[in-house]
């Protein structure tokens, strides 16, 4: 479509007098199309989405993977069962990510060194003493 609006206008010409430099006018043109395909396809979203859920089908939302399946708001009234919970929250991460990188390595020492020196160590900072 846009090759039609360039071809039966004087398009290239007002690209021209703009700027003679030919990477301005490049990315003139650029933001032209854009400009003018957006405003094109605007009326037609809608129907754009349900097109490409068809062509592309997906999961639905509820089947993300990527969202707490252990951890509920309602946990923070008692600590003990969210910190159960968050230890399977992270099981459900790392198994997640085996998945995705079977090659997955973990957790240099110098990092884990540090994170528990920084919480159990002798100049503690953070968490409870």
């Amino acid at each position: 479509m846009f090759i039609f609006i360039a071809l039966l206008t004087p398009y290239i010409e007002w690209i021209e007098k703009i700027s003679s430099d030919p990477m301005a006018q490049i990315a003139i043109s650029h933001i032209v199309f854009n400009v003018v395909s957006t405003i094109v396809l605007f009326p037609f979203a809608k129907l754009l989405v349900k097109l490409s859920c068809l062509i592309v089908p997906g999961k639905d939302d509820s089947e993300s993977e990527m969202h707490c399946r252990f951890i509920d708001d309602r946990l923070l009234n008692t600590p003990p069962f969210a910190v159960m919970q968050v230890g399977k929250e992270v099981a459900r991460m790392a198994i997640l990510t085996l998945t995705i990188d079977p090659g997955a390595l973990p957790a240099p020492q110098h990092v884990l060194d540090k994170h528990f020196m920084r919480k159990h160590g002798p100049n503690a900072y953070y968490g409870q003493k």
